[in-house]
């Protein structure tokens, strides 16, 4: 399956990252990360074949997102994965189920799949916006998942979060945006068009924790440390801040057993990770 990578030579160490923390977490990830750049990137040959590295112009987005798209079918399931988020976990025979399920649903009308629900400020920490009574289970019974509200609308919700998606979906969301130059935080803005009655799906449970690479031009402290963490050097040309974006829940694991601390526990869990990578 082919990983739409929305990235440019300033931001390609942030790609860079993410593949290499999908290639840690979720080793048996179906992909093969679909990258554009203008500059070679030496720092991607390591990937070998996991990386199709596509020489183009990247200085306007939509045009950069188009062209990635522009030899596959309308029909075909990708995998949507801009270069601000990174992984953190991931329940990988979960995500493998919902994989299997996707390249063998005929469904022309299911158009997203999303496995990350309580993101902070999102549509679906809740089941506010999902639709009652659709539960569908993936192949290995791994996994329920539930239709959003959104079927019945004429805009696609959580456009940004990493995903698996059909080509159609992606270009035409794109094809909708101006032709004049714009920076990533103008498509919050943009409408994210699709057609009335096309569907999408999403985990009933959360499955997978991301945490986001930049923060209002600035490296988030959590992606800092991350790249501290796997002995990757930082971009030099953008402030560490001080903002922690990581969004989606998972318990923990330990001796087989499943354990979700209380809120106050979590947080100091936070704090303590927080002063230990600010200090190493």
């Amino acid at each position: 399956m082919k990983a739409i990578v929305l990235t440019c030579d300033k931001y390609i160490k942030f790609a860079d990252h993410m593949i290499y923390t999908y290639q840690k977490w979720w080793p048996s990830n179906p992909f093969t990360f679909r990258v554009p750049y203008s500059d070679y990137p030496e720092s991607l040959a390591k990937y070998g074949d996991k990386v199709e590295l596509i020489p183009m112009d990247c200085s306007k987005i939509k045009d950069t997102v188009l062209n990635l798209l522009k030899d596959l079918p309308d029909e075909e399931w990708i995998y949507w994965c801009m270069d601000d988020n990174y992984l953190i976990r991931i329940q990988e025979e979960a995500v493998n189920d919902i994989y299997n399920f996707v390249i063998n649903n005929a469904d022309s009308a299911l158009i997203a799949v999303l496995f990350v629900r309580n993101r902070k400020g999102g549509y679906f920490t809740s089941d506010k916006f999902i639709q009652e009574g659709v539960k569908i289970l993936t192949p290995k019974k791994q996994v329920v998942l539930r239709e959003t509200v959104f079927s019945q609308a004429d805009i696609l919700q959580s456009v940004w979060s990493h995903q698996f998606m059909r080509v159609k979906a992606l270009r035409r969301i794109f094809e909708s945006f101006p032709d004049r130059p714009f920076v990533a935080k103008e498509m919050d803005s943009f409408k994210h068009t699709k057609l009335v009655g096309e569907r999408q799906l999403i985990v009933e449970n959360n499955i997978a924790v991301y945490g986001e690479s930049t923060s209002r031009g600035e490296i988030t402290e959590n992606c800092a440390a991350s790249f501290k963490r796997w002995g990757m050097e930082l971009p030099t040309n953008m402030n560490i801040s001080k903002k922690y974006h990581v969004y989606g829940e998972l318990p923990y694991q330990w001796l087989g057993l499943k354990i979700t601390p209380p809120a106050r526990v979590k947080q100091f869990l936070t704090d303590v990770t927080r002063w230990y990578w600010r200090n190493v």
